[in-house]
């Protein structure tokens, strides 16, 4: 059976108050005009859960630093 990782960190999005939702929308919006405080906020909020992630499924801390970074790309090119 593989090894699915634990979601023990953060909140879980059904749980996570709706006023947060709108923060995170608000972060979000301001991060594509280019506010690059909102982008670290939206990081801030969510690295922690992304590197649990990871590191459920990889094990060698440079990996999971890699893959949490490509990922942060990622989502930074797409807004």
């Amino acid at each position: 059976m593989p090894n699915v990782p634990k979601m023990t960190v953060g909140t879980p999005p059904a749980r996570r108050a709706s006023g947060n939702a709108d923060v995170e929308r608000e972060l979000v919006r301001r991060a594509q005009a280019g506010d690059q405080f909102a982008y670290e906020e939206l990081v801030r909020i969510h690295q922690p859960r992304l590197l649990a992630v990871i590191g459920g499924i990889m094990r060698r801390g440079e990996d999971v630093e890699d893959v949490a970074q490509q990922a942060l790309l990622k989502a930074y090119l797409s807004l």
